[in-house]
């Protein structure tokens, strides 16, 4: 092991002799170099003499990066010899200047350039007054710190600077750049890092963010494209928004840091709605009320609740002109029919004006108001009508029990709330035995509901009522039995069904002969 190391170090030497003088006229270095870790805490205990000096043109602990230029300034205060050691961090020492012969006071440069590798990198100067001969130099690049004991009247010091790899520069980009979504939808974003020749960076740590909405991921790694993609999920809201997506590759691997960002808008697209009425047709008299429902919905059937509707009507009036949908989607308001002189059709429009994804809509229905003709005392045609909220009628006689109440007519007029044991008691006088006799009554009653029907006490007719809102042109008709019916006066009775218990509500009946 000695033999080889005497060998080896005699060759060195050699080399470097021959090269030493011309190495610094031309500002070139030799590169021999052999392994020896130096100990950060033997490198602190060498002594600096004042004697001997060595700088960079940096200044102690720079940085340099691997291709920088450098400038190793040194010098003695006597003549002697030189001898410069760079102990690089992976454990290299590399011989820069061997055996000098400096005069006093010299002041010398030697100019190249760092070739790494990164970390710091030690440098020391040896002075002596005579050369150092071959055997002794193992000896003092192992113990840089004890050479007063290898070398009398001999003097050393110390510098240092860091040496860091030139990062290469990197694209990062992100696709798409920017791109609208709906709210509560989600978007597939892709990004590529590459250098910056457009080759690929596999295995890069990329984080995402957003400011608005999640992200399926906030942490990837590049695949051997270089990409990696996550989902972006929008956030669920009524008013249009942004968002901004940034992704960071903070470096490492030799790479520069890059960073790249995305704009999303998210605005709902417009979706149809329609509005359904109810009722979609009515007739009335003047002064009638109708009640109209219309319900707001979307083009799944969805009801559409806190949207205003606004009403209108080419003859007529409502107790509101706008109203906003509950929360069915329904909106209801009163039409008032007017006072007409003829048979007049009417229309009344709902109408809903759009808002941020949704599109307006309206939707039309007609009206029959029937003008009112005064009905004088005949005998042939007979009514009774409650709906103004008293009994009129033409009958010879009228008795009623019961109870008049309002809500279950379109038109929000009053009826006689019939149940068990109420009835109306009428008499009238066709005068001889009609050929032919009608009963027109406008009525409905609770689920199963029937009204019984009596004409002198003889056959009693049952009609079944529906359980639907009382309409003006929808009335129950029945032919009268005219064996039912005899000469003079008349007796006709209106009860509820005793036996199912259920109530009825009965707002006008006719009987034409």
């Amino acid at each position: 092991m000695i033999r080889k190391k005497t060998v080896f170090l005699s060759f060195l030497l050699m080399i470097l002799g021959i090269m030493t003088f011309s190495a610094i006229s031309v500002g070139a270095q030799p590169r021999v170099t052999f392994r020896f870790n130096l100990n950060p805490n033997v490198y602190i205990s060498i002594p600096r003499s004042p004697s001997v000096n060595i700088s960079v043109d940096r200044g102690e602990d720079a940085t340099y990066f691997i291709g920088d230029p450098i400038t190793i300034r040194y010098g003695a205060s006597n003549a002697g010899y030189i001898n410069i050691f760079d102990y690089t961090s992976d454990g290299g020492v590399i011989i820069l200047v061997r055996d000098q012969r400096i005069s006093s006071g010299s002041n010398l440069a030697l100019n190249s350039s760092v070739s790494g590798p990164a970390g710091v990198e030690r440098l020391i100067i040896l002075y002596t007054p005579k050369p150092v001969g071959d055997n002794q130099i193992q000896n003092f690049i192992e113990s840089p710190h004890q050479s007063g004991r290898q070398f009398p009247l001999s003097a050393v010091n110390r510098t240092h600077f860091n040496v860091a790899a030139r990062a290469r520069s990197t694209i990062l980009s992100l696709e798409p750049s920017s791109f609208t979504i709906e709210p509560g939808s989600s978007y597939t974003m892709t990004a590529q890092l590459t250098d910056a020749n457009g080759r690929p960076l596999r295995g890069a740590n990329l984080n995402w963010s957003t400011d608005n909405g999640s992200l399926s991921s906030y942490n990837t790694i590049t695949d051997p494209n270089g990409r990696s993609s996550v989902d972006y999920y929008a956030p669920n809201t009524t008013r249009p928004s942004t968002a901004v997506i940034s992704v960071n590759f903070s470096g490492g691997g030799g790479a520069s840091p890059s960073n790249v960002q995305s704009t999303v808008n998210i605005i709902s697209r417009t979706r149809p709605s329609e509005i359904i009425m109810n009722p979609t047709s009515f007739s009335a008299r003047p002064g009638d009320e109708v009640r109209i429902t219309a319900t707001l919905r979307d083009i799944n059937g969805n009801p559409i609740n806190g949207r205003t509707l606004y009403w209108t009507t080419d003859l007529g009036s409502f107790n509101k002109s706008s109203v906003a949908t509950d929360s069915s989607g329904r909106a209801t308001v009163i039409y008032y029919a007017p006072d007409v002189s003829d048979v007049t059709t009417v229309s009344v429009t709902a109408e809903f004006r759009g808002v941020t994804g949704l599109g307006a809509t309206t939707t039309t229905i007609s009206g029959i108001i029937e003008p009112i003709f005064p009905i004088t005392p005949t005998n042939t045609l007979y009514y009774f009508d409650f709906g103004n909220g008293a009994a009129e009628h033409n009958f010879l006689t009228m008795r009623y029990t019961g109870n008049l109440v309002n809500g279950f007519s379109l038109s929000d007029t009053y009826s006689l709330e019939i149940l068990s044991g109420n009835n109306v008691d009428l008499t009238f006088s066709p005068g001889s035995i009609p050929e032919k006799a009608t009963l027109f009554i406008w009525a409905q009653g609770d689920s199963g509901a029937r009204v019984r029907v009596t004409f002198n006490n003889r056959n009693p007719l049952n009609i079944n009522l529906d359980s639907s809102i009382i309409e003006p042109d929808n009335p129950k008709v029945v032919n009268i039995p005219i064996q039912s019916l005899v000469e003079g006066n008349n007796r006709l009775r209106i009860e509820g069904d005793a036996a199912r218990r259920r109530a009825i509500h009965i707002q006008r009946l006719v009987i034409v002969f």
